[in-house]
């Protein structure tokens, strides 16, 4: 689709695997408190947010804060569960410490975590969290993390565009080898899908109202691993001999989508969004996490120029993706956006008419619309360290926990009368 737009993405920085130096704060105090273990309902933004508060981010009338069951674990370096605990208080607020265990120079928990103690602490790899996702009564202690969390879900609403009952939670975070008695470690509680929002502005950058303009989501998933998957994959050998390395996803994705053969671009957009997935003009999605990177393009080795040299550190090429965006087409997530455009037609003079006549003209065009950005900041390269291909190059092809996409499409010139 030929057309001249302007998208500006807000895009969350958030991992679902908490980091030790993230989650660990050592007070510069001369006499700390003793260990404390907190959490906290994270938002949707890092360090790229354009909102001008935690509220734009966290939405309380949709449910995004709240929490009515949270589910507290310790587990060793196996992955097998040590401690358990139940939760039900129930919060409703964002970016808000909520301390659950304070140990005194006993090392004995003052808290209501039953039995626990600093040492329990000590032994653990991991502090695990999930919230709003309560497990039938069963005996936990021995068993597997991940065995025990190893369902596919969807949406708690009924679809992608329909406001969410609850919102499953989780928070990872690794504990040293050493855990010191004075140290607060707080896990971030981070939801397992993605929120969209769609606004559009006409050429005098007027925001359209929800109603003047009308979209629909091509390509999404509705289904979505309870805890996450790794953002760097193990490739695995495709069997060509040549280095190259391929990743096939576990999830397919769900909607409509060009992979499949009876898909086709519609001849129209006449949905009319729901009143309740309106919020600032914009048109508000979910989907669970999604990607379409074309992992066939990845090799495990570079080949061009001197980015290949970096001592041991192995480093990625990713074939031809300083010229094009290493994607598959028919996985790609899109909107489609119907929306009037005012433009200025030239009329030649009758035989009654001495000078050209002009007449303001508005039509309704549609505009293919990416949900994430398509060029890399790095797009002058090609090999990449293992870090800056998850955070530089497949973020940018990938719907992820936890993000918000928030797209403001400027209407600037005309679109195309029918999609395609």
């Amino acid at each position: 689709m030929n057309i001249t737009r302007a998208i500006y993405i807000l895009m969350t920085a958030l991992l679902m695997t908490g980091c030790v130096n993230d989650a660990l704060d050592v007070p510069g105090i001369s006499e700390p408190p003793i260990l404390a273990i907190s959490f906290t309902t994270d938002v949707y933004s890092g360090d790229m947010t354009r909102t001008e508060s935690e509220e734009e981010l966290c939405w309380s009338e949709w449910n995004e804060k709240k929490i009515t069951n949270l589910d507290f674990y310790l587990v060793d370096k196996d992955g097998y569960i040590t401690f358990y605990h139940n939760l039900l208080d129930e919060t409703d607020d964002c970016n808000v410490i909520h301390k659950l265990i304070e140990f005194g120079e006993d090392g004995i928990s003052n808290s209501n975590m039953g039995n626990l103690t600093f040492d329990d602490v000590a032994k653990a790899s991991r502090i695990a969290m999930v919230a709003n996702y309560p497990l039938s009564d069963q005996s936990r202690i021995g068993k597997k993390l991940d065995d025990l969390y190893s369902d596919i879900i969807t949406f708690s609403g009924n679809s992608y565009k329909e406001r969410q009952e609850k919102f499953v939670m989780t928070g990872i975070v690794d504990l040293p080898e050493k855990v010191s008695k004075y140290t607060n470690i707080v896990v971030p509680l981070r939801r397992i899908i993605a929120k969209i929002r769609v606004r559009v502005m006409d050429k005098d950058r007027n925001y359209l109202t929800a109603d003047q303009f009308n979209s629909v989501l091509c390509r999404y998933s509705d289904k979505v691993n309870i805890l996450p998957d790794a953002l760097m994959p193990e490739f695995k050998d495709n069997g060509y001999g040549d280095g190259s390395k391929i990743y096939p996803a576990n999830i397919e994705p769900t909607g409509r989508f060009a992979g499949d053969e009876n898909w086709e671009y519609p001849t129209d957009i006449t949905d009319i969004h729901p009143d309740n997935m309106v919020r600032d003009n914009g048109h508000v999605y979910y989907t669970c996490p999604y990607d379409w990177v074309d992992y066939g393009k990845v090799k495990n080795s570079c080949s061009r120029g001197t980015n290949h040299s970096h001592g041991s550190e192995i480093r990625y090429e990713v074939t031809d993706c300083d010229d094009t965006a290493p994607i598959l087409a028919e996985r790609e997530m899109f909107l489609l956006i119907k929306a009037p455009y005012t433009y200025t037609v030239y009329k030649e003079p009758t035989e009654e008419e001495t000078e050209q006549t002009t007449e303001e003209v508005t039509s309704q065009f549609l505009y293919k619309v990416p949900i994430n950005y398509r060029i890399s900041v790095i797009n002058d390269q090609q090999c990449f360290s293992r870090n800056d291909l998850i955070n530089k190059v497949f973020n940018l092809y990938r719907a992820e926990r936890n993000h918000f996409y928030d797209i403001t499409v400027l209407i600037d010139s005309p679109g195309y009368p029918v999609a395609q």
